[in-house]
């Protein structure tokens, strides 16, 4: 009867330890998965691998026609040679110094395997030779992490200031309303918008700037600060963009420009004049009559020339009427399998969700481009602003 008792206890006492021990397995499973999201892994042998070549191992022009004249396995060599080389300039020295070491240890312990015949006691140091170059890689993969967590927290503070430099993400008047999305494909970007009521008018803009990253944003933040120091000063379309065009000139090198829309709406009489310097067309849509159509006016982007030629345009508004503003980042838009999303899915989007409050179309229109581009990768910033004339309400 005891001997029973005792096997029941030690039976329960082994029971409790496996469930502990699968408990603990579940628990650290779901911390080392953590994060890990649907199509990862696709994006880590794709976007992200095609990120290495695009960093690392980007040709020289000259090199480019050499290349096409040669085979697909020597080019495929070479642009691996080329990789692993700007892979390892990339490292300080003596990090370089050390990869270089443990690169060693591990081809020396391949010879070794293949070449040491069975029982021979050089095989034996094989594994104290593998164990010290995987802790030398660790190491360096620790380092490298650092410099990337430190890198990580100063990009998380310019992007929380970035993002408090943008407006609300809706401005309702009695006579006017606004509604904005903006998404950056990078953790800093270079999309910019703003709407502003300044003496009885709406100013409402939005611009790009070249690039992606901490320099793109730099300039993004620049021309915020001289779009509303403008305003303060004269909000003509014209003179709003020659301010900035000047200030895109000093703010970058002679690669750095902007596209920039401008719009501004007396809201008293509904006029709408409008400035382009090569940004996305703006898109009017009159639903009482069923009319949808871009605003085509255009000149140079800001940053290209000092002297800008600036083309103003009028349109005389109507109650009900919207205006659709957007970056190049929504057309370009890529479903997973590289197929654009385009001009023509957006204008039925706009057709399916417009007519109504801003608010409500942005959210039917952001719903159309997520289902298409959800799995696709993200390479440009994307931004939608959506205003309607209501003054009726």
């Amino acid at each position: 009867m005891a001997k029973d008792s005792a096997d029941e206890n030690r039976g329960a006492e082994e029971e409790g330890r496996i469930s502990r021990i699968l408990r603990r397995a579940r628990e650290f499973y779901d911390e080392y998965t953590y994060g890990l999201k649907r199509g990862d892994f696709k994006r880590l042998f794709t976007q992200e691998t095609r990120g290495i070549f695009q960093h690392f191992g980007s040709e020289k022009k000259e090199e480019q026609p050499q290349q096409q004249e040669e085979g697909k396995i020597k080019r495929a060599l070479r642009n691996a040679g080329r990789v692993f080389l700007g892979f390892l300039l990339a490292m300080s020295p003596a990090r370089r110094i050390l990869y270089g070491i443990s690169f060693i240890i591990f081809a020396v312990a391949s010879v070794v395997i293949i070449t040491a015949p069975p029982g021979s006691g050089i095989r034996e140091d094989i594994p104290v030779l593998l164990i010290y170059g995987f802790i030398i890689v660790t190491f360096l993969l620790s380092l490298e992490l650092a410099d990337k967590l430190s890198a990580r927290d100063e990009i998380e503070i310019a992007r929380d200031v970035q993002l408090s430099l943008l407006p609300p993400k809706d401005l309702e008047l009695k006579d006017f309303e606004v509604a904005s999305f903006a998404s950056p494909a990078a953790d800093v970007g270079g999309d910019y918008h703003d709407f502003v009521e300044v003496d009885g008018d709406v100013c409402i803009a939005i611009g790009d700037v070249s690039g992606h990253g901490l320099a793109a944003g730099l300039v993004m933040a620049m021309a915020k600060s001289a779009f509303q120091a403008q305003l303060l000063n004269d909000s003509d379309p014209r003179r709003v963009l020659t301010t900035l065009n000047a200030v895109v000139q000093k703010a970058g090198d002679n690669r750095t420009l902007m596209t920039f829309l401008y719009c501004r709406v007396d809201r008293e009489s509904g006029r709408m004049s409008f400035a382009n310097a090569g940004h996305v067309y703006p898109l009017f849509s009159r639903p009482s009559e069923g009319i949808l159509q871009w605003l085509e006016t255009s000149s140079y982007p800001l940053g290209v020339r000092s002297d800008l030629k600036v083309e103003c345009r009028e349109i005389q508004l109507q109650p009900g009427d919207h205006i659709y503003l957007i970056s190049d980042g929504l057309i370009e838009a890529i479903d997973e399998k590289g197929d654009s999303y385009g001009y023509s899915r957006f204008l039925e989007s706009v057709r399916r969700h417009g007519g109504g409050k801003p608010a409500k179309a942005l959210e039917g229109i952001l719903d159309d481009l997520g289902a298409f581009a959800a799995s696709g990768p993200r390479e440009d910033d994307i931004t939608l602003i959506i205003a309607r004339y209501s003054p009726e309400e």
